[in-house]
């Protein structure tokens, strides 16, 4: 009788369960993808918890955009709380100086959003939407030096809505201004910042693509033990003082530096260090993550070592003796990142 290897019920109903999200690629024949191994609860549960925020409120995510390109699929709508994009505090970028952007799921690229934006008298800028600058308190926006408050985006509704606001504070601005980019950035590969915070969601859904890797190569007889219990209520949410996930800007591939990378997929592994069975994962080869699927492993699996390289525009699951070495090529601007941990 089957077991779901997260809830560990029987007599359920049970769903596909893709090793590697599917947001993030498919892989032809060789994919990855668990069958009576996951309930359909638990399926359900994962995918609007945990999954959801990886493939899109995320710098794994972001890249998934850029690398895997916009889908054949009906419109998408979706509000990042994780992820901030914004134009450097630099007078080269003009009007577009310090403005905040967002992912248009639809066209997989970024976008100008309508919004306040504010320098406070220690030149700290801050972004406001229309219910946040509602909230502000006029006092401190009038005490503001001339010039301080902009209003900036593409829909001219909303534009004009957000000047009325400023308007209602008391504020005087321009009556409108061009967001056409300066002659310094016209047909060059403008910069951006990005930050983000990595979440308790996000390590969730990090640590079950590892479990269910590991499921995937042992089987669910072997993941069921009592032993990976933690790590299971961890990948569940429930409440646990255990850390088992580690962040490190480093390569997973040994050939690799920290600033040249050969291969553009993800890498997935795990292997018995000690007593303890440690895993390991890189999402499009960039971010590490270290997760710690056991603390005391049986001594019968003293030799457990696996890995494999996941292509997805290859569509091709490489075993990691078979990865080429390939040319080493810098990371791309985008990788390079400000993320903090939760």
């Amino acid at each position: 009788m089957s077991q779901c290897i997260y809830c560990k019920k029987t007599n359920v109903e049970f769903n596909r369960e893709h090793v590697i999200p599917k947001a993030f690629g498919l892989f032809g024949a060789e994919t990855m993808v668990l069958k009576d191994s996951v309930c359909q609860a638990c399926n359900e549960d994962f995918g609007k918890e945990i999954d959801q925020v990886l493939s899109r409120d995320s710098f794994e995510g972001l890249l998934r955009a850029q690398i895997l390109g916009p889908q054949k699929k009906k419109s998408e709508s979706f509000k990042s709380r994780r992820v901030k994009i914004y134009f450097p505090d630099n007078a080269t970028c003009g009007i577009l100086r310090g403005a905040s952007l967002d992912m248009d799921w639809n066209t997989r690229s970024l976008r100008l959003l309508d919004q306040i934006i504010v320098r406070s008298i220690s030149g700290k800028l801050a972004y406001f939407y229309e219910q946040e600058f509602e909230r502000e308190d006029a006092g401190k926006i009038l005490a503001l030096p001339k010039g301080a408050v902009r209003v900036l985006g593409t829909n001219a509704t909303k534009v004009e809505a957000l000047m009325n606001l400023v308007y209602d504070k008391g504020v005087k601005i321009k009556e409108k201004e061009s967001i056409t980019p300066p002659s310094e950035l016209s047909g060059n590969s403008v910069p951006i910042n990005l930050e983000g915070q990595i979440d308790g969601r996000i390590w969730r859904s990090i640590a079950k693509i590892v479990f269910n890797y590991l499921t995937s190569i042992q089987g669910n007889k072997f993941v069921l033990n009592d032993v990976f219990d933690p790590i299971r209520d961890f990948i569940r949410g429930k409440a646990t003082t255990l850390s088992p996930i580690k962040l490190y800007n480093k390569p997973f591939l040994n050939h690799e530096t920290f600033r040249f990378r050969s291969f553009e997929g993800h890498l997935l592994g795990f292997q018995r260090e000690n007593n303890r069975l440690r895993g390991k994962i890189s999402l499009f080869n960039t971010i590490l993550y270290e997760v710690m699927l056991c603390e005391e492993l049986s001594p019968i699996h003293y030799g457990l070592k696996f890995g494999h390289g996941f292509d997805p525009l290859g569509k091709k699951v490489l075993k990691m003796s078979d990865i080429p070495n390939g040319i080493l090529r810098p990371v791309d601007s985008m990788r390079n990142f400000f993320f903090f941990p939760l």
